[in-house]
């Protein structure tokens, strides 16, 4: 199982490898969302 910030990397290296720009979408979809996700739970932490 991966971490939440290994998936944004994989993410990362599939937004800049991929020329479907349907996929591309969703990759860019799923990042944004996994990067609010941590921002969240590192917000949670700190209090």
């Amino acid at each position: 199982m991966k971490t939440k910030e290994e998936l944004v990397e994989f993410l990362n290296k599939k937004i800049e490898n991929n020329q479907n720009l349907d996929d591309a979408h969703n990759y860019i979809f799923l990042k944004a969302y996994l990067e609010d996700m941590i921002e969240k739970e590192k917000s949670e932490i700190s209090k």
